[in-house]
C-alpha cells in the first residue's frame, strides 16, 4: 500500500515510517525543509514538499496514495504555554484535518487515519472508560480543537463516505521525547512534586507501541474504518506511583508533594486540571494488537537504562 503521512518526521511519524517501510509499504512523507527531506529519504520514504494548509497542494502531494495518515502536531514545549502558543497546533488539528480528509475523499483513499488524544475524556473521577463513556461538553481551551478535529472526521465519514479511523492515544513517552527526558531529569533533581495525593490515574503509551498500533491499523484498515479506539498500555497507575517508581530506578530522592492551590498558582488551572484528571483506559478494543510495553515499569525501565548508557 502507498501511504501518505503528515507529521512523518515527528516522534511518532518517524517510527511509523520505519515500520511501514520495513513491511514493504511505499511511504510518502510531507516535508517542509531540506533537512526533513533528507531524513525521510534516509528512512526509505519519498519526500514531497507542500503546505498542510494549502488545499490544492495537499491534493497534489497525496496523489497516488491509498492511505492518508494525519499524525502532525505542534505541542508547545512549555507546560504553561499561553493560548497563542497553541494556535498552530489547533490549526493543524482543525484546518489540517479538514484539508486532508478532503484529499482522502478526492483520491478515493482506502483509509484516513487521525491521531487524537485520550485527554478529551477529562476527569472521570477514576472511572474505567468504555465505548459508552461520554466526552465532557466543556473542554479546556487547548483541547477544543481535538473535539472539532474528531467531528470533522466523523462528519465526513458519515456524510461523504470517508474511510475514517480515529486513534485516541494516551500520553506519549519514549527515550527521544524531550518531555520524557525532562521529566526524568526533574525527578533526579527532586523538582517534580506530586500534586495533592497523586491518586489520579495516569494513562500512558510508549511511542514504539503507538507506532505499532498505527501500522497495525494500516494493515487491517478494511475492518477498522468508521471506528474510534482508545489506545494506551491498558495498565493505568496512580501518578504518585509512577513518579515514585522513577525516583527509585534513578536512585533519586523520594518526590515531595504540593497542594492543588499552589500547583494552580504555578501552572494555571487548566494545566493542573489536565495533569490531575483521572480515568482508567483498560479495555483494548483494537483486537489483535497489544503493546510491547504493558506498563510504565517496562517502558520507563527501558528509557532510564538507555539514558544511563555511556
Amino acid at each position: 500500500m502507498k501511504v501518505f503521512i503528515a507529521g512523518a518526521t515527528g516522534l511518532l511519524g518517524k517510527r511509523v515510517v520505519k515500520r511501514l517501510v520495513e513491511q514493504g509499504h511505499k511511504v510518502v512523507g510531507l516535508a517542509r525543509s531540506g533537512e526533513n527531506m533528507q531524513l525521510l529519504r534516509s528512512m526509505g520514504a519519498e519526500a514531497r514538499v507542500g503546505g498542510l494548509f494549502n488545499r490544492q497542494q495537499m491534493i497534489e502531494v497525496t496523489e497516488g496514495c491509498e492511505a492518508i495518515l494525519h499524525l502532525a502536531t505542534k505541542i508547545p514545549a512549555k507546560l504553561t504555554a499561553s493560548p497563542a502558543a497553541w494556535a498552530e497546533n489547533n490549526r493543524i488539528r482543525t484546518e489540517g484535518a479538514d484539508i486532508l480528509t478532503d484529499a482522502a475523499i478526492y483520491h478515493k483513499a482506502k483509509l484516513y487515519l487521525q491521531q487524537s488524544i485520550l485527554f478529551i475524556y477529562g476527569d472521570q473521577q477514576g472511572k474505567v472508560l468504555d465505548n459508552h463513556t461520554p466526552l465532557p461538553a466543556r473542554q479546556p481551551s487547548f483541547l477544543r480543537s481535538a473535539i472539532e478535529m474528531e467531528n470533522i472526521v466523523n462528519r465526513k465519514t458519515g456524510d461523504w463516505g470517508l474511510p475514517g479511523l480515529i486513534l485516541r492515544f494516551a500520553a506519549f513517552y519514549g527515550p527521544d521525547s524531550g518531555q520524557t527526558q525532562e521529566m526524568i531529569r526533574a525527578v533526579r533533581r527532586g523538582k517534580l512534586p506530586i500534586v495533592g495525593k497523586g491518586d489520579y490515574y495516569h494513562n500512558l503509551i510508549h511511542l514504539d507501541d503507538a507506532a505499532s498500533a498505527v501500522v497495525f491499523a494500516v494493515n487491517r484498515h478494511e475492518k477498522l474504518t468508521g471506528q474510534t479506539h482508545n489506545l494506551s498500555d491498558f495498565n493505568p497507575a496512580p501518578f504518585a506511583e509512577v513518579v515514585e517508581y522513577l525516583a527509585a530506578i534513578t536512585r533519586s530522592k523520594k518526590p515531595g508533594r504540593i497542594p492543588h492551590w499552589l500547583a494552580r498558582l504555578l501552572l494555571g488551572r487548566e494545566v493542573v486540571g489536565i495533569l490531575t484528571n483521572s480515568c482508567q483506559n483498560r479495555a483494548n478494543t483494537l483486537d489483535g494488537w497489544a503493546p510491547a510495553y504493558p506498563s510504565y515499569r517496562e517502558g520507563y525501565g527501558q528509557i532510564v537504562s538507555l539514558m544511563e548508557e555511556p
